[in-house]
């Protein structure tokens, strides 16, 4: 009788442990479970609060700065200006290939002064050996690099699309209007002696602001680089000069890989506050930073 009772109570014991056993790994499971759960919860806030976090301080429908390449620009033109003259070569039309706006009449007559050869038989060698024209064609096709009209209408094409939606307008201006004079004024080719003047503005500002831009694109280096950065010293020591005052702005918009240069003309007008030098992305940034959303102005 002892033995049963011994037995039922190892049995009861086990049973007891067993129960304890259970509700144990059903606690876990549970826990297990519910953190999980809770480990997922947390990491859906974090992934949602990132983008609510990205527009703290922000407008959505702010715009971005458009960004262009000219050094590749520059290559593509050079590229479409060869395939130009080919075409016209290929022609076999002595007059219209001279016609070519994409021919650079003085390098050709140089080439043909120098190659001792008569213009019709320049022609006829083209006409009969593919290598011989593809080889002579970029030495007397127009440079791209000396195309700067087609650079600086980009620049300010490109700025004038983010200066809309801030509330500005760039305007192109013709070579013969809004020229500075040596004493101050801004006036037409018409009204002054050409000595009289500096280089024109290439664009106007106007919108939340006013004011007037000169626009270059300076890649490498030699005399003609220099003579731009001149070109921008003068015009900005004329503007420090007679509208420093103003709450007109000037805008230098350079776009170059002369980093010292466009740095020590930076460094020259710093304190003059309505003179910036900018790239077009720069410039881009100032308008979105400055005019953007800005009812006040």
């Amino acid at each position: 009788m002892a033995q049963i009772l011994i037995v039922g109570k190892n049995v009861m014991i086990k049973f007891v442990i067993l129960n304890i056993f259970l509700k144990f790994v059903f606690f876990m499971c549970f826990f297990f479970q519910e953190y999980t759960k809770l480990c997922n919860m947390i990491s859906l806030i974090n992934d949602t609060s990132k983008p609510l976090n990205a527009l703290v301080g922000k407008n959505p429908d702010e715009p971005k700065p458009i960004r262009v390449n000219f050094e590749d620009a520059r290559i593509i033109r050079q590229l479409y200006n060869n395939d130009m003259i080919e075409e016209s070569l290929k022609k076999d039309d002595l007059e219209t290939f001279k016609k070519n706006k994409n021919l650079n009449t003085k390098a050709y007559e140089r080439m043909l002064k120098y190659a001792e050869i008569t213009e019709d038989e320049f022609l006829t060698k083209c006409k009969n050996d593919p290598i011989y024209r593809k080889s002579i064609i970029p030495g007397i096709s127009t440079k791209s690099s000396r195309q700067g009209i087609r650079d600086e209408d980009t620049q300010l094409n490109t700025c004038n699309e983010t200066a809309r939606k801030c509330g500005i307008r760039i305007h192109k201006l013709h070579t013969t209007k809004c020229i500075p004079t040596k004493d101050g004024h801004i006036v037409s080719k018409e009204t002054k002696k050409e000595t009289d003047c500096l280089k024109s503005f290439d664009g106007k500002i106007t919108g939340k602001v006013d004011g007037y831009i000169t626009a270059k694109v300076v890649l490498g280096s030699g005399g003609h680089q220099d003579n731009v950065f001149e070109e921008m010293d003068t015009i900005a020591e004329w503007w420090k000069t007679h509208r420093s005052k103003t709450k007109e702005i000037f805008i230098l918009l350079i776009e170059t890989n002369s980093i010292k240069k466009i740095d020590r003309l930076k460094k020259k007008y710093c304190n003059v506050d309505n003179v910036m030098f900018f790239n077009h992305i720069e410039f881009q940034e100032y308008m979105i930073r400055t005019y953007h959303g800005d009812e006040s102005m």
